[in-house]
Protein backbone atom coordinates (compact mmCIF):
# COMPACT_ATOMS: atom_id res chain seq x y z
CA UNK A 1 0.00 0.00 0.00
CA UNK A 2 2.85 2.18 0.78
CA UNK A 3 4.60 1.94 -2.36
CA UNK A 4 1.26 2.14 -4.61
CA UNK A 5 1.44 4.92 -7.00
CA UNK A 6 -1.19 7.93 -6.17
CA UNK A 7 -2.93 9.27 -8.48
CA UNK A 8 -4.76 13.47 -8.68
CA UNK A 9 -8.03 11.79 -8.86
CA UNK A 10 -7.67 8.90 -7.35
CA UNK A 11 -9.52 6.90 -4.54
CA UNK A 12 -9.45 4.48 -2.11
CA UNK A 13 -12.35 1.72 -1.92
CA UNK A 14 -12.56 -0.16 1.09
CA UNK A 15 -14.79 -3.12 0.90
CA UNK A 16 -15.74 -5.38 4.18
CA UNK A 17 -18.91 -7.30 4.81
CA UNK A 18 -18.85 -6.57 8.79
CA UNK A 19 -16.76 -3.44 8.72
CA UNK A 20 -14.46 -4.37 11.18
CA UNK A 21 -11.55 -6.11 8.81
CA UNK A 22 -8.34 -4.64 10.36
CA UNK A 23 -6.20 -5.46 6.95
CA UNK A 24 -8.84 -2.89 5.45
CA UNK A 25 -8.96 -0.91 8.29
CA UNK A 26 -5.45 -0.53 8.09
CA UNK A 27 -5.13 0.25 4.56
CA UNK A 28 -7.85 3.19 5.03
CA UNK A 29 -5.45 4.56 7.61
CA UNK A 30 -2.80 4.61 5.66
CA UNK A 31 -4.85 5.86 2.32
CA UNK A 32 -5.87 8.71 5.23
CA UNK A 33 -2.25 9.77 5.79
CA UNK A 34 -1.38 10.14 2.20
CA UNK A 35 -4.46 12.06 1.30
CA UNK A 36 -6.61 9.89 -0.67
CA UNK A 37 -10.19 10.14 -0.22
CA UNK A 38 -11.52 6.89 1.24
CA UNK A 39 -14.94 5.12 0.08
CA UNK A 40 -15.88 2.03 2.23
CA UNK A 41 -18.78 -0.18 0.95
CA UNK A 42 -19.88 -2.22 4.50
CA UNK A 43 -22.79 -3.96 6.06
CA UNK A 44 -22.46 -2.80 9.32
CA UNK A 45 -23.67 0.20 10.08
CA UNK A 46 -21.37 2.84 12.49
CA UNK A 47 -18.49 0.18 12.06
CA UNK A 48 -15.06 0.52 12.58
CA UNK A 49 -14.23 0.88 8.84
CA UNK A 50 -17.59 3.28 8.22
CA UNK A 51 -16.57 5.62 11.07
CA UNK A 52 -12.85 5.80 9.70
CA UNK A 53 -14.32 6.94 6.00
CA UNK A 54 -15.68 10.05 4.58
CA UNK A 55 -18.06 8.67 2.29
CA UNK A 56 -19.67 5.11 2.03
CA UNK A 57 -22.47 2.98 1.23
CA UNK A 58 -24.53 0.58 3.76
CA UNK A 59 -25.34 -2.60 1.83
CA UNK A 60 -28.00 -3.41 4.69
CA UNK A 61 -27.89 -7.15 3.66
CA UNK A 62 -28.79 -8.59 6.56
CA UNK A 63 -27.52 -10.52 9.48
CA UNK A 64 -26.04 -13.91 7.99
CA UNK A 65 -27.44 -17.36 8.99
CA UNK A 66 -23.97 -19.11 7.55
CA UNK A 67 -20.41 -19.15 7.35
CA UNK A 68 -20.31 -18.05 4.16
CA UNK A 69 -21.23 -14.39 3.61
CA UNK A 70 -23.59 -15.14 0.41
CA UNK A 71 -25.95 -12.29 0.90
CA UNK A 72 -23.81 -9.21 1.57
CA UNK A 73 -21.02 -10.72 -1.42
CA UNK A 74 -24.19 -10.59 -3.67
CA UNK A 75 -25.26 -6.79 -1.86
CA UNK A 76 -21.68 -5.89 -3.17
CA UNK A 77 -21.33 -7.19 -6.50
CA UNK A 78 -24.50 -5.53 -7.27
CA UNK A 79 -23.27 -2.12 -5.42
CA UNK A 80 -20.00 -2.03 -7.06
CA UNK A 81 -21.84 -2.48 -10.39
CA UNK A 82 -23.93 0.57 -10.01
CA UNK A 83 -20.82 2.29 -8.78
CA UNK A 84 -19.05 1.56 -12.08
CA UNK A 85 -22.16 1.90 -13.82
CA UNK A 86 -22.12 5.96 -12.58
CA UNK A 87 -18.15 6.34 -13.03
CA UNK A 88 -19.05 4.62 -16.25
CA UNK A 89 -21.21 7.68 -17.88
CA UNK A 90 -19.15 10.33 -19.85
CA UNK A 91 -16.41 7.48 -20.18
CA UNK A 92 -17.05 5.94 -23.62
CA UNK A 93 -19.71 3.67 -21.71
CA UNK A 94 -22.65 3.53 -23.66
CA UNK A 95 -26.35 4.52 -22.51
CA UNK A 96 -27.49 0.90 -24.30
CA UNK A 97 -25.34 -1.20 -22.23
CA UNK A 98 -26.44 0.58 -19.08
CA UNK A 99 -29.33 -0.09 -19.41
CA UNK A 100 -28.84 -3.86 -20.17
CA UNK A 101 -26.89 -4.14 -16.75
CA UNK A 102 -29.38 -2.06 -15.03
CA UNK A 103 -32.26 -4.51 -15.90
CA UNK A 104 -29.85 -7.51 -15.39
CA UNK A 105 -29.84 -6.30 -11.76
CA UNK A 106 -33.19 -6.02 -11.65
CA UNK A 107 -33.85 -9.28 -12.40
CA UNK A 108 -31.69 -10.85 -9.69
CA UNK A 109 -34.36 -11.24 -6.80
CA UNK A 110 -36.38 -13.43 -9.37
CA UNK A 111 -32.84 -15.21 -10.27
CA UNK A 112 -31.68 -15.61 -6.90
CA UNK A 113 -34.80 -17.11 -6.01
CA UNK A 114 -35.02 -19.51 -8.55
CA UNK A 115 -31.68 -20.92 -7.86
CA UNK A 116 -32.95 -21.36 -4.34
CA UNK A 117 -35.66 -23.08 -5.11
CA UNK A 118 -33.81 -25.12 -7.44
CA UNK A 119 -31.19 -26.03 -4.55
CA UNK A 120 -34.14 -26.77 -1.90
CA UNK A 121 -35.34 -29.16 -4.54
CA UNK A 122 -31.90 -30.90 -4.86
CA UNK A 123 -31.83 -30.71 -0.99
CA UNK A 124 -34.88 -32.60 -0.90
CA UNK A 125 -33.49 -35.03 -3.34
CA UNK A 126 -30.24 -35.72 -1.79
CA UNK A 127 -32.26 -35.76 1.71
CA UNK A 128 -33.95 -39.06 0.12
CA UNK A 129 -31.32 -40.15 -1.17
CA UNK A 130 -29.33 -40.11 1.70
CA UNK A 131 -32.13 -41.62 3.63
CA UNK A 132 -32.39 -44.78 1.22
CA UNK A 133 -29.04 -45.07 1.66
CA UNK A 134 -28.52 -44.81 5.47
CA UNK A 135 -31.42 -47.49 5.88
CA UNK A 136 -29.93 -49.69 3.38
CA UNK A 137 -26.78 -49.85 5.67
CA UNK A 138 -28.44 -50.00 8.70
CA UNK A 139 -30.18 -53.42 6.91
CA UNK A 140 -26.94 -54.54 6.12
CA UNK A 141 -25.35 -54.36 9.47
CA UNK A 142 -28.31 -55.96 10.92
CA UNK A 143 -28.31 -59.14 8.64
CA UNK A 144 -24.55 -59.15 9.12
CA UNK A 145 -25.29 -58.83 13.13
CA UNK A 146 -28.15 -62.17 12.85
CA UNK A 147 -25.46 -63.95 10.41
CA UNK A 148 -22.80 -63.49 12.70
CA UNK A 149 -24.92 -64.84 15.74
CA UNK A 150 -26.44 -67.16 13.85
CA UNK A 151 -22.90 -68.70 12.58
CA UNK A 152 -21.67 -68.62 16.43
CA UNK A 153 -24.66 -70.41 17.49
CA UNK A 154 -24.30 -73.08 15.29
CA UNK A 155 -20.59 -73.34 15.56
CA UNK A 156 -21.26 -74.08 19.55
CA UNK A 157 -23.63 -76.89 18.88
CA UNK A 158 -21.94 -78.53 15.85
CA UNK A 159 -18.34 -79.25 16.61
CA UNK A 160 -15.25 -79.56 14.46
CA UNK A 161 -15.02 -83.39 14.96
CA UNK A 162 -11.30 -82.97 16.85
CA UNK A 163 -11.11 -85.78 19.32
CA UNK A 164 -10.79 -82.34 22.24
CA UNK A 165 -14.43 -82.06 21.37
CA UNK A 166 -16.01 -85.76 21.93
CA UNK A 167 -18.97 -86.35 24.33
CA UNK A 168 -18.82 -89.75 24.92
CA UNK A 169 -16.74 -92.93 23.73
CA UNK A 170 -18.47 -96.21 23.53
CA UNK A 171 -15.71 -99.06 23.03
CA UNK A 172 -17.15 -102.45 22.00
CA UNK A 173 -14.65 -104.76 23.20
CA UNK A 174 -13.96 -103.40 26.00
CA UNK A 175 -17.76 -102.94 27.09
CA UNK A 176 -17.29 -99.64 28.31
CA UNK A 177 -18.87 -96.01 27.68
CA UNK A 178 -16.96 -92.70 28.73
CA UNK A 179 -18.60 -89.51 28.78
CA UNK A 180 -15.67 -86.88 28.80
CA UNK A 181 -17.51 -83.76 30.10
CA UNK A 182 -17.65 -85.12 33.18
CA UNK A 183 -15.12 -87.94 32.95
CA UNK A 184 -17.48 -90.83 33.86
CA UNK A 185 -16.32 -94.08 32.72
CA UNK A 186 -18.81 -96.81 32.85
CA UNK A 187 -17.85 -100.92 32.37
CA UNK A 188 -21.72 -101.26 31.25
CA UNK A 189 -21.92 -100.57 27.64
CA UNK A 190 -24.48 -103.38 27.05
CA UNK A 191 -26.92 -102.18 30.32
CA UNK A 192 -26.54 -98.39 29.16
CA UNK A 193 -27.26 -99.41 25.35
CA UNK A 194 -30.30 -101.71 26.94
CA UNK A 195 -31.33 -98.22 29.64
CA UNK A 196 -30.68 -100.31 32.49
CA UNK A 197 -27.65 -98.37 33.73
CA UNK A 198 -28.90 -95.32 31.62
CA UNK A 199 -29.91 -93.67 34.70
CA UNK A 200 -26.49 -93.95 36.33
CA UNK A 201 -25.29 -92.05 33.34
CA UNK A 202 -28.48 -89.37 33.54
CA UNK A 203 -27.50 -89.07 37.71
CA UNK A 204 -24.30 -87.96 37.27
CA UNK A 205 -24.60 -85.83 34.75
CA UNK A 206 -27.47 -84.05 36.35
CA UNK A 207 -25.11 -83.87 39.73
CA UNK A 208 -22.33 -82.20 37.97
CA UNK A 209 -25.04 -79.51 36.25
CA UNK A 210 -26.48 -78.85 39.58
CA UNK A 211 -22.73 -78.50 40.98
CA UNK A 212 -21.77 -76.04 38.37
CA UNK A 213 -24.33 -73.66 39.02
CA UNK A 214 -23.85 -73.35 42.46
CA UNK A 215 -20.26 -72.54 41.93
CA UNK A 216 -21.70 -69.81 39.07
CA UNK A 217 -24.17 -68.37 42.20
CA UNK A 218 -21.62 -68.32 44.58
CA UNK A 219 -19.19 -66.88 42.51
CA UNK A 220 -21.66 -64.10 41.65
CA UNK A 221 -22.27 -63.49 45.11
Amino acid sequence: MTAAPVYEAGALLAVSQSGETKDVHRAVKIGEEMGVPCISVVNVVGSLIARATGLGVYLNAGRENAVASTKAFTCQVVVLLMMALKLGRGRRFSREEGIRIAREIENLPALVARVIQQDQRSQHKNRDKAMQVLRTRLYELERERLASERSGARKSMVGSGDRSERIRTYNFPQGRVTDHRINLTLYKLPQVIAGEALGELIDALTTEHQAAQLAAQGAAA
